[in-house]
């Protein structure tokens, strides 16, 4: 009974390593700044992306090279975070964290879209060099 309860523990302890790191990747890419060109291409008129925004650029995202594949656990992030969001709405502090949240997703998926591009032209430059 306690080897059973022990394990249980070290496998909630695990899984919630395994998220924060995850988190922390997450983090760290959408930490980086994005391009005036990304933002006009999915229509983002503001200065910052925000969470609105990861629609259009999702859409953008399947369209750069291997971009068809999705957007993995961070579009299943985003929706979770968007659905508790409209569950919450009227909290202020459920509200927020849902913005934030949503924000960083998108942040993420911009950043993704920028480093493809980037890579697609690195690609055909050095291609055209042949």
């Amino acid at each position: 009974m306690i080897s059973a309860l022990i394990l249980s523990i070290s496998i909630a302890a695990f899984c919630r390593l395994g998220v924060s790191y995850w988190r922390a990747i997450l983090l760290g890419v959408a930490s980086e700044p994005v391009s005036d060109e990304i933002r006009a291409a999915a229509s983002v008129e503001t200065e910052r992306v925000t969470g609105r925004d990861f629609r259009a650029l999702a859409s953008l995202h399947s369209l750069t090279l291997e971009g068809a594949g999705g957007l993995g656990l961070v579009g299943l992030y985003y929706r979770v975070a968007a659905a508790i969001g409209y569950v919450g709405s009227r909290i202020p502090a459920i509200a927020q964290w849902t913005e934030g949240e949503t924000t960083l997703c998108a942040q993420y998926v911009a950043v993704q879209v920028e480093r493809r591009l980037r890579a697609g032209l690195a690609l055909s430059e050095s291609m055209g060099s042949y």
